[in-house]
């Protein structure tokens, strides 16, 4: 969540044949970028979602994401997924359980 997912993206994308794949909530790609880390340089598609509160300050950021991963060759609903809520920048208890059911799904595509 929020300053954990900045790093998680560039750890993650950088390193991706050590994840199954990783979620991050209210956190944006801005710091991978800034240390040249993109979706385009990861070695694979792992699986990621995204989810933000519609009133958190990093919506935008977050929902632009969503479309930076499809440009770069991942898929909705399929390795990549974009959650919003009604809410603000927080984390909410049933997050874990989407999260979980959709990367299973995607484990069990590939």
């Amino acid at each position: 969540f929020s300053a954990g997912g900045f790093v998680l993206h560039e750890l993650a994308l950088l390193n991706a044949g050590e994840f199954a794949g990783y979620a991050v909530s209210g956190a944006h790609l801005g710091y991978a970028a800034s240390v040249g880390v993109y979706p385009s340089t990861a070695s694979r598609k792992l699986p990621v979602v995204l989810s933000v509160g519609q009133s958190d300050g990093y919506y935008n950021d977050v929902f632009n994401d969503f479309s930076t991963f499809q440009q770069s060759g991942w898929q909705a609903g399929y390795n990549v997924w974009f959650d919003s809520y009604t809410g603000g920048h927080q984390y909410f208890p049933t997050e874990p359980a989407a999260v979980w059911d959709k990367l299973c799904i995607s484990s069990n595509l590939d």
